[in-house]
């Protein structure tokens, strides 16, 4: 859900709609936790809201939604059936902003308990305090932005190669107690696949 691209010119356009204005306004003050959830203090939720409004704004997921429906397109190598796509594109897009403006403030709302229940208020204020700078901004936009980097995929993929021999044993053995354990319980045609 993080954030990879641009999305002032969305935000101008978007953030102006009344229906963005009550998403917004709900994120600001949370008041009650979910049905069977414990309580929350109501200044914890309303500083978790405010991160929460910075973290997740829903102009930016929109904006990674039209980006991501895009880059699909231009993944269809035939030039015939991506001008046909293309010519969807705005009917899709019609279709599925409404679902995310009436579903966000749930989603924002979630995020706002998480973060209310994980840090204290005195937290929140150092995080908010952080991510109201450019330097925070910068580093809240994607947080995930290195695990495409091909020096960390490269590293990852050295380590996960070096790991596989020995998960593979490992699932080795699971699967062969299961058998046993399903062959001492009567079942005479167990055995393990991976045997």
């Amino acid at each position: 859900m993080k954030k990879a691209y641009s999305a002032i010119a969305l935000a101008i356009s978007v953030l102006s709609t009344p229906a963005l204005a009550e998403v917004r306004q709900s994120v600001d003050t949370p008041t009650a936790a979910p049905n069977g959830a414990r309580a929350f203090d109501p200044a914890n939720l309303a500083l978790a809201g405010k991160l929460v409004e910075l973290m997740y704004p829903v102009s930016d997921t929109i904006d990674d939604t039209r980006k991501s429906v895009q880059m699909a397109l231009e993944l269809v190598e035939n030039p015939t059936a991506r001008t046909k796509l293309n010519v969807s594109y705005d009917t899709v897009l019609t279709q599925i902003e409404p679902i995310i403006v009436r579903n966000f403030p749930k989603i924002q709302q979630a995020y706002t308990m998480a973060y209310a229940e994980e840090f204290t208020s005195e937290e929140l204020r150092d995080i908010i305090s952080f991510a109201s700078t450019p330097t925070g901004r910068h580093f809240l936009r994607d947080t995930t932005f290195a695990d495409g980097n091909t020096l960390v995929t490269a590293a990852s993929d050295e380590m996960l190669s070096e790991l596989e021999p020995t998960l593979f044993e490992f699932q080795k053995t699971i699967c062969k107690q299961a058998a046993e354990q399903r062959l001492a319980a009567g079942d005479k045609k167990a055995k393990c696949s991976m045997a």
